[in-house]
């Protein structure tokens, strides 16, 4: 009983302030009448922290012993404000078993679950990297629990021991899920991307142009560009002589005619200008992407 009584006790002297502060907002006493001027009138925020101050106190059930001369007489702000201070120093300086705790049901919505804090020390934070389609993806397992990686149509794609390296050749999975312990995050992959052929002509060409010098010289420069050019198939065909400059750059010489006799046989029954060509093909091993490109010369005379 005497708990109940307390609980009133608290809520009557908390409201008994916090009226007393809205009348202050007036600049009125109790009947209205005004007793301090508009410059001095109590600022809002004290009304509204001693408010939000009582909205805690009952919202959290408790219930602190303290004393409040409810008789008192407020002249002016600064009584005000330092009766607001004291009642804050009283319910600070309580002890816990002053205190009444709210009894809630474990499926109160109001109840937060927390983890406990040696538990959130202990929860190890899953790394996840984007994959690329149609390639060889290399996951390296830094964590201590096991790792399942889960492609999008729900098959197992590895399993990584803590510690351990896995590489897979990913196909046509749109998403990857990482699976650690009672952890999971799903990454969306990456398209591997059609290789390019670009074709720079460096020799002459035309009617007036003779076959040898074109022969003499690099006829055109071919540069392939690629995500993954290792797993690339790149050949060649034609009348041509191909040297590799580069990873993936070639120089394409034409080998065509190697004597005058052989161009005279050639040319009988052919008008000029003359042209003869070659073909580039590239072929993606994994991923089946193809690609062709054709480069020509043109001459007139041996």
């Amino acid at each position: 009983m005497k708990e109940k009584k307390d609980v009133k006790f608290i809520i009557y002297q908390m409201l008994y302030v916090f009226v007393i502060c809205v009348i202050a907002l007036k600049g009125a006493n109790l009947d209205l009448e005004e007793v301090i001027s508009k410059e001095n009138v109590v600022e809002r925020e004290y009304a509204d922290s001693l408010k939000s101050f009582l909205d805690s106190i009952l919202a959290l059930g408790l219930v602190p012993e303290i004393t409040f001369d409810t008789t008192r007489k407020f002249v002016n702000v600064d009584d005000l404000k330092k009766q607001l201070s004291e009642l804050r120093l009283q319910v600070s300086v309580m002890k816990p078993s002053t205190f009444v705790a709210p009894t809630l049901r474990p499926d109160d919505p109001e109840i937060e679950k927390e983890v406990p804090e040696e538990d959130l020390q202990n929860i190890e934070p899953l790394k996840v990297q984007t994959l690329t389609q149609y390639t060889e993806n290399s996951i390296t397992n830094r964590g201590s629990e096991s790792m399942t990686i889960v492609g999008s149509d729900g098959s197992t794609l590895a399993n990584i021991p803590p510690g351990g390296s896995r590489s897979f050749v990913l196909g046509g999975q749109t998403s990857v899920t990482y699976k650690k312990g009672n952890q999971s995050k799903t990454v969306t992959t990456k398209k591997n991307q059609a290789p390019k052929i670009s074709l720079q002509s460096l020799a002459p060409s035309g009617e007036d142009v003779s076959v040898r010098k074109i022969q003499s010289t690099t006829g055109y420069r071919v540069t392939i560009s690629d995500d993954f050019p290792g797993q690339l198939d790149v050949n060649f065909s034609g009348p041509v002589s191909v040297k590799q400059s580069g990873p993936l750059t070639y120089d394409v010489t034409l080998n065509f005619l190697g004597s005058k006799g052989a161009f005279d046989r050639y040319t009988e029954s052919r008008d000029e200008p003359y042209t003869v060509g070659f073909r580039v093909t590239i072929k993606d091993r994994i991923a089946g992407h193809s690609l062709q490109r054709s480069g020509i010369f043109t001459f007139g005379e041996w």
